[in-house]
């Protein structure tokens, strides 16, 4: 019986020791467990945020694509206005180059007739000249007959004395 109790007693503490062992097995098992489960816990957190960047990229994104169509269309207009603009301005180019060609014929017009009034002047001018003339002769003729009357009044009075 005592050897019976002894052994049973040996297979008692084998039984304990194993079960011991087993528990320091699970124990690290469970620290292997645990350290998983923050690796884990950390890797969501980091996936959380990821996405989250990932959200407000998308956001950003949209928001520009946005702003580029709005910029788009506003360049889009001003495009057309600088369309418009140069067609005005051409517009005005060519009632310019019209007002410019009248212009030159007015001067030309001008000028011809300019021409012509000087032509009648000078014209004007010998005609003057040649009455000026004419009456400077007329005046030289009246003078010389005045003369010539005065010396015949003359005669006449000393014929007239010598009579009586």
């Amino acid at each position: 019986e005592a050897s019976a109790s002894a052994a049973s007693a040996d297979t008692a503490r084998t039984a304990a020791a194993a079960s011991a062992a087993a528990a320091k097995t699970s124990e690290a098992n469970a620290d292997v467990s645990r350290t998983a489960a923050g690796d884990s816990a950390a890797a969501a957190a980091a996936s959380a945020t990821a996405a989250q960047t990932s959200a407000a990229r998308a956001g950003a994104s949209e928001t520009a694509a946005k702003t580029s169509e709005t910029q788009a269309a506003s360049s889009a207009g001003d495009a057309g206005a600088s369309a418009t603009a140069a067609a005005a301005s051409e517009k005005a180019a060519a009632a310019s180059a019209a007002a410019a060609k009248t212009s030159e014929t007015n001067a030309a017009t001008s000028a011809s007739t300019a021409a012509a009034s000087a032509t009648a002047a000078s014209s004007s001018a010998s005609e003057a000249s040649t009455h000026a003339a004419a009456s400077d002769t007329s005046a030289s003729l009246a003078a010389q007959s005045s003369t010539a009357a005065g010396a015949a009044a003359t005669r006449a009075e000393d014929a007239a004395k010598r009579a009586e």
